[in-house]
């Protein structure tokens, strides 16, 4: 009796997981066009994008091409509001790996991403009580090859300026201020060094706070520091926009305490 229960919670939770992680796929590639439109001019129209952006953009749930077309054609057929090809040789208009995207209609996409966010939240909490509860069976050791979602950071800037990691505000710098003209140059110029010198001579003037006070005052903690400016001196920074997997287990972070931070700011609302 007590196998056969145990093999129950495992199939419920397998199947959870099944579902989570599709809903979770689609949420994080509808998020990264939705993210390469919010930084592209704004008459443009058709987003020409890698399928290996996309394979970074799923954060390990994606594992290919014919896995990030196959989302694509979902969304499109479920009035998700978009359109999209696969680049063949006959286009001559961008490398053969790459799909051409366009939004035709914002606010069916906006309406069908909300309902895949939402019905991820809807499953979440079900998946993380089930998972909760069979690492309590002390008699049993479940291994999976999963990545977590929440062991991969990166952060963006939008046309509003706010500094989003993760899909949460982390702050808003004031407009023209010394902080703005910091991330102006360094989000312009990323995941690379910066010596102060390089960064004085983009924003055209002499700065008068610290690189250490600058990145302080934009709510960088010490476990963000280590994340996405690894390297901060008086002489200048290197700032890196996101960390894979590969990175992060070279690092002596503290996920958790990044991860607890990161809930309790803001959640970011994106606006046309």
């Amino acid at each position: 009796m007590c196998k056969y229960i145990i093999t129950m919670d495992q199939q419920d939770k397998n199947q959870l997981q099944l579902k989570r992680d599709g809903l979770l796929k689609i949420k994080r590639i509808l998020l990264y066009i939705r993210q390469r439109k919010e930084i592209a001019p704004r008459d443009q129209v058709n987003f020409n994008i890698k399928w290996t952006d996309f394979f970074e953009a799923g954060r390990g749930l994606v594992k290919n091409q014919s896995e990030v077309e196959s989302i694509l054609k979902k969304a499109s057929l479920e009035g998700g509001g978009i359109r999209y090809r696969w680049i063949t040789l006959t286009d001559h208009v961008a490398p053969l790996d790459h799909f051409s995207i366009q939004i035709i209609d914002n606010v069916a996409f906006e309406n069908y991403l909300k309902w895949v966010a939402d019905e991820y939240e809807d499953v979440e909490p079900s998946f993380q009580k089930l998972k909760a509860g069979s690492k309590k069976k002390q008699s049993i050791v479940y291994s999976h090859n999963s990545i977590d979602p929440r062991s991969i950071y990166s952060i963006f800037r939008p046309k509003t300026r706010e500094l989003i990691i993760n899909d949460r505000i982390l702050s808003r710098p004031n407009f023209d201020s010394e902080n703005d003209k910091f991330c102006e140059y360094v989000f312009a110029h990323p995941d690379q060094k910066h010596t102060k010198k390089d960064i004085e001579s983009g924003m055209r003037t002499t700065l008068k706070k610290s690189l250490h006070q600058i990145i302080d005052d934009l709510g960088f903690t010490k476990e963000l520091k280590k994340l996405f400016f690894p390297g901060i001196s008086s002489a200048g920074v290197e700032f890196r926009t996101k960390i894979d997997t590969q990175n992060l287990r070279s690092l002596n972070i503290n996920e958790e305490i990044i991860n607890s931070f990161l809930k309790g700011l803001p959640e970011w609302k994106h606006t046309d």
